[in-house]
Parts: C-alpha cells; sequence; structure tokens
C-alpha cells in the first residue's frame, strides 16, 4: 500500500466494505487523498441526506443523488458551494426541503438556477449568504413550486429585492429577520410594509398574515407613500383597492405629570400660582 504522504488517490469500487473499522487509523492514513472512487449503492429508502461541511462538489453531489430517488431534504449548509456551472439537468425528482445556510452563494440567478435542477423544491433555507439582492434575470418558471424561503441574516439592502420576491408565484412563507434593509424600522413598519409589498405571502418570520392584518399593513403602506415621491408600483394596485386613505390622527395620550393650580388662603390672605407634581400623594403635597 502506498504511504500516508503519497496516497492521494483510493479506488473503492466493488470492495464489498461493510464497516469502515478504526476511524483514527482510517482517517491518519487519508490525510492527503483528493479523490476517492465508489460506487454508491442505491438507497431507496433515504429521505434526509446531511452533507454539511463538506465542500462536495457539484458533480460528486450529482452521482450521489441519483442513487436517492425518494429524498425529501437535503442539508448542503457550511459548504462552499460554487454553482457557476452549464449544467442545468435535474439532480433528483423528488427533494422538497434544501438547507443551504452559509454556503458563501451570493449571487441570486445562479441559486435560482441551482434549485431549478429540483423540480419538486417547496422549501429553501439561504440564511447568512452574502446575497445583496433579489434581480429575477432568469426565468420565474424554475421557482414555481418555490413556497416558502428563509433569507434571514441576508445582505439585502434595497426594497426592489422585496418586490423581486411579490414575483414568486408561489410564495406564501417568508423569513427575513435580520437583514440590513430593515434595521432602521420598527417591527409593525417591518411588518406593514414587507406584507403589503407580497400579495400571496400567508406568513412572515413565522406569524400568521390574517385578512385584518394584511388590510392593516396595505392601508399603512398607502398613508407611507401618499406624501412621497418615491413611489413604488404596489402603491398604485393598492390605490385600486382600497381607495386613499386618510392619514390617521395622531393624539398625545401621555399622561401629564405636572400642572399649574391656583392656591387662595383667606385667613393669611395667601394667593398664588403653583406648579404641582401629579406623581405625588396627597400627604406629600401637604408637607
Amino acid at each position: 500500500m502506498a504511504s500516508k504522504r503519497a496516497l492521494e488517490l483510493v479506488v473503492l469500487n466493488n470492495a464489498n466494505i461493510s464497516h469502515l473499522g478504526n476511524v483514527a487509523e482510517v482517517s491518519g492514513l487519508m490525510q492527503h487523498v483528493a479523490e476517492i472512487s465508489i460506487d454508491l449503492p442505491s438507497a431507496p429508502l433515504l429521505h434526509t441526506l446531511i452533507l454539511n461541511g463538506t465542500n462536495v462538489m457539484l458533480k460528486s453531489l450529482s452521482s450521489i443523488l441519483k442513487q436517492t430517488p425518494f429524498l425529501q431534504e437535503l442539508h448542503l449548509s457550511d459548504n462552499q458551494l460554487d454553482l457557476s456551472t452549464d449544467d442545468t439537468s435535474i439532480m433528483n425528482e423528488s427533494v422538497k426541503t434544501i438547507h443551504m445556510n452559509r454556503c458563501r452563494v451570493g449571487d441570486w440567478d445562479l441559486i435560482v438556477r441551482f434549485i431549478h435542477r429540483f423540480p419538486s423544491l417547496k422549501t429553501a433555507f439561504l440564511c447568512e449568504n452574502p446575497i445583496k439582492s433579489v434581480a429575477h434575470q432568469s426565468s420565474l418558471d424554475k421557482l414555481s413550486s418555490l413556497q416558502s424561503l428563509n433569507l434571514g441574516k441576508t445582505d439585502i439592502s434595497d426594497w426592489e429585492s422585496i418586490d423581486g420576491l411579490d414575483r414568486l408565484p408561489s410564495l406564501v412563507d417568508l423569513r427575513i429577520l435580520a437583514i440590513p434593509l430593515l434595521e432602521s424600522f420598527n417591527e409593525d413598519e417591518r411588518i406593514h410594509l414587507v406584507v403589503a409589498r407580497i400579495r400571496n405571502l400567508r406568513v412572515l418570520n413565522g406569524s400568521i398574515i390574517t385578512l385584518e392584518q394584511r388590510e392593516q399593513s396595505e392601508r399603512y403602506f398607502i398613508r407611507y407613500y401618499q406624501d412621497r415621491d418615491d413611489k413604488p408600483y404596489h402603491y398604485a394596485r393598492l390605490i385600486e383597492k382600497h381607495g386613499h386613505v386618510e392619514k390617521l390622527v395622531k393624539v398625545d395620550l401621555t399622561p401629564k405629570s405636572s400642572a399649574v393650580v391656583q392656591v387662595f388662603c383667606e385667613e393669611s390672605n395667601y394667593n398664588a400660582k403653583l406648579r404641582i407634581n401629579l406623581n405625588r400623594s396627597v400627604g406629600q403635597l401637604m408637607k
């Protein structure tokens, strides 16, 4: 057998291997291995495959997935995925959920092309990737089955990207926590301005969007933009739906902390105006 230092290629085809053996010994022997040739057995009962942190290449992934005809969930997080390939062939017909968190992928068009290779995909996790914008250059038919999308902790910083999500025909569940775009807004503003833009959305960041919530958000959206010059295209759509909405009157209901009272005492001929603290008790005021 080749020395540990020289061993770079391992061929295990037809070796009838049934178990790994001593893990420490095997890992020590394969420190410099760059390529393994192995016949993968068919795994028709496998429903979940976890390849997190393996830095698997797309070519190898494609070979693995050919042996998993009924796979439902695929975990690819913490891999340095290179999605720049001209191969657009289908990888797997059955996968419905893909986890691609922290994979250093930022090109939305490449992500769309990759997802398209899983025609049954309904849920995609893309958290903590350097995705700066959602701009559709490819046909949206490639994402026709996508219902749930997690873009939490990405680098999205423009409303045009949220508008782009509205173009996904089946998207009903979205998570976009901790993105730069929403940092300057309070919680209510975030909900209203996102919900009004994505008309088919039913769940935002885990919370169900009721019909009442949607109407409130759409009316808020109209009020928010009615005096601004940068009206998005949703504005005209929502005006057609709700009409022009009156501005809400701001009423300050903050309780007063002080008051001015007129104090008059006949016995001492005392007459004066005093400002008193309304948070103090009568006993404290009499001292």
